[in-house]
């Protein structure tokens, strides 16, 4: 039997994708699995209403960018917001309460002063409209 015998081999220069496939798929997998863990919602009520009646009295509760509590644009506690929250909370009729950010504002300051007012009984919030 006769061998043929090549001297020069061919070199293949074939690119192997299979382990990029794989890699990319398992990012696929993760964040499939951490997006629902990430994003939680936000109970918002956005719907308008008829007018009826003298407008309500509007109050001004904000946050600026260094995590205070702004009420009517004075900076207060905390704790003493929350106070003021819930007894215009129990005032009929209800004031609609205007929330204010400054943009630079952490986003657990934010969720911070939502839980509040929703704590002291605001289901309703309104927001600035530039």
């Amino acid at each position: 039997m006769a061998f043929a015998v090549r001297s020069e081999a061919a070199a293949v220069s074939e690119m192997n994708i299979t382990p990029l496939v794989d890699v990319l798929l398992v990012l696929l997998v993760i964040f499939m699995l951490a997006a629902p863990v990430v994003s939680r919602p936000l109970a918002l009520d956005l719907s308008s209403r008829p007018d009826a009646g003298p407008p309500p009295e509007v109050l001004r509760l904000g946050l600026d960018s260094e995590g205070r509590w702004l009420w009517q644009g004075q900076a207060l506690p905390s704790a003493t917001v929350s106070g003021l929250l819930q007894v215009e909370a129990g005032r009929s009729p209800r004031p609609v309460l205007q929330l204010e950010a400054d943009p630079v504002a952490r986003y657990e300051d934010w969720v911070a002063l939502l839980a509040a007012t929703r704590a002291a009984g605001f289901a309703q919030v309104a927001l600035p409209v530039d």
